[in-house]
C-alpha cells in the first residue's frame, strides 16, 4: 500500500484499492457466488474451470473453487461499481473464456510480459509475485534496492528482459515528460546499446522519481 501511494504521487493516479476480503462474505457476493456456480452447471461449463487448475491440483476442490471465485469477484464488481475491463496477466485467458461464455459484458485487456534479469534465456516472470523468477532463477530489480544493484541489474538482460524494462521505463517517460523512445526503435536496439539505454532509463524514469517522491513522504 505504501508503494501504491508513492506510485500514485510520482504518475499521479488515484487508485480505488478494494481487497477481496472487504467482500467476500457480504450476503451480495455470496448470492453472486451462487449464481455463477449455478450458470457454470446450467452451461456445462465444469471442463473449462478444471482447465484452469494446474495438473498437480486437478483433484483439489479448493483449486476448482479458486476459479469460480475469480470469476465471482468480477461479476460482483461490474454490479457493484460498474466495471467495464478488466486487466490481467495474458495467463487469466482461461478464466477469462469462462467469463466470456457466461456472457459477461466485459472488455479484456492483458498486461505486457514480464522477464526476469540476469536469465540465460528470456524467463516470464509473475508481474505481481516478486520471489518469482524464473526456471534459471534469474534476478527482479526492486523499488527499496541500493542504487548501485539497481543499476546493475537493469542492464543484466538477456536482451528480451531489456526490452521489457525499456518499455515500461519509456511509458513511465512519456507519463512524466522525460526521454523515452518508441516501440519500433526498442525493437531495433540491441546488445550494450540495448541494455545501457534500459539502465539509464529505468534509473531516470522510475527509481529516481519514486525515490524522490518516498524523501518527501
Amino acid at each position: 500500500m505504501e508503494t501504491l501511494q508513492v506510485l500514485q504521487k510520482v504518475f499521479g493516479f488515484e487508485p480505488n484499492i478494494l481487497s477481496c476480503s472487504q467482500f467476500l462474505n457480504t450476503d451480495e457476493y455470496k448470492g453472486v457466488f451462487k449464481e455463477i456456480l449455478s450458470d457454470i452447471h446450467s452451461l456445462g461449463l465444469e471442463d473449462l474451470v478444471r482447465d484452469t487448475i494446474p495438473e498437480m491440483y486437478q483433484e483439489n476442490q479448493s483449486a476448482y473453487l479458486y476459479t469460480l471465485h475469480e470469476i465471482a469477484c468480477v461479476e460482483y464488481l461490474q454490479r457493484t461499481l460498474g466495471i467495464e475491463t478488466k486487466i490481467g496477466p495474458d495467463k487469466e485467458k482461461q478464466y477469462d473464456l469462462i467469463m466470456k461464455r457466461l456472457g459477461m459484458d466485459l472488455s479484456f485487456g492483458y498486461l505486457i510480459d514480464a522477464y526476469a534479469v540476469g536469465s540465460r534465456v528470456p524467463e516470464k516472470v509473475v508481474h505481481y509475485v516478486p520471489t518469482h523468477r524464473g526456471t534459471t532463477n534469474g534476478q527482479r530489480i526492486f523499488f527499496d534496492d541500493v542504487m548501485y544493484i539497481s543499476k546493475n541489474r537493469s542492464q543484466m538482460g538477456p536482451e528480451t528482459a531489456s526490452r521489457y524494462l525499456l518499455t515500461v521505463a519509456s511509458l513511465a517517460g512519456q507519463i512524466l515528460g522525460k526521454d523515452y523512445f518508441t516501440q519500433d526503435y526498442i525493437r531495433r536496439l540491441k546488445g550494450k546499446k540495448l541494455r545501457r539505454k534500459a539502465r539509464r532509463l529505468v534509473i531516470d524514469n522510475i527509481i529516481k522519481p519514486y525515490r524522490n517522491a518516498m524523501d518527501e513522504q
